[in-house]
């Protein structure tokens, strides 16, 4: 989720530092003031004050996210740290749930667990392998599952509609980059609007020099850190 969100604080269990900084938003000036008298900083409005509010309203002035627009594809990437803890964050999320796909690494289930972590309006593509591992792909219509291709230490899941291609790669911290690599090149579709996203675990001083960023610069791919702090690099989406 490449932007900050707005949580129901009631409603809301928390993800720690998996989700960015959240913005709580409550109290301000109204249209009556304080109808009680005693919060003087709440004054009443006139005509041309509540005009100036309406402008500057978010209301009235919703980022493209927010915004239902068909002619746009939003995706969400994010390390989940166990599916079976955070459902129900992820089902409370508004901004989230305004994504078409939605990209979940270390979901940490079971190939045997079927416990049902759908969420409505969403189709559910799951690749688990364990603990400290895994993905899981929400997708909307007309976006449909392709496949899984996991090897030693990572997972690809595929998704794709007619005109575009969605790629979630989970790494972990040891796992096989070259075989990694070889099997990606392997799912891809020649000359398709392709969209990779997922948690590489690579250290940013590796930024430069990392086999897997050689391997989006060869292939002249367009690529932008969502997340991550001086020592990792959490989330990458890259345009092939």
């Amino acid at each position: 989720q490449a932007e900050d969100g707005i949580r129901d604080v009631e409603r809301s269990r928390g993800l720690g530092d998996v989700y960015k900084r959240q913005v709580l938003i409550g109290g301000g000036t109204t249209r009556i003031g304080d109808p009680s008298g005693k919060d003087k900083t709440r004054k009443i409005l006139n005509e041309e004050e509540i005009e100036k509010m309406d402008e500057i309203s978010i209301s009235n002035n919703q980022m493209p996210w927010y915004q239902d627009n068909q002619s746009l594809t939003k995706l969400a990437s994010l390390n989940i740290r166990s599916l079976a803890k955070h459902i129900e964050d992820i089902k409370a999320d508004h901004a989230l749930l305004k994504s078409d796909i939605i990209c979940l690494t270390e979901t940490w289930l079971s190939p045997d667990n079927y416990l049902d972590y759908g969420i409505e309006g969403y189709k559910i593509f799951l690749n688990s392998v364990g603990h400290g591992k895994g993905i899981v792909v929400y997708a909307k219509s007309p976006f449909l599952h392709v496949l899984n291709s996991n090897g030693d230490g990572f997972q690809i899941t595929k998704v794709a509609s007619e005109k575009m291609d969605v790629i979630c790669i989970y790494r972990s911290q040891c796992g096989q980059v070259n075989q990694m690599i070889h099997q990606l090149l392997s799912v891809l579709t020649p000359h398709k609007q392709t969209y990779i996203c997922g948690d590489f675990n690579i250290y940013q001083r590796d930024e430069n020099k990392h086999a897997i960023f050689e391997f989006f610069h060869k292939n002249n791919a367009s690529f932008h850190i969502l997340g991550g702090n001086k020592y990792k690099i959490y989330l990458g989406l890259l345009l092939l």
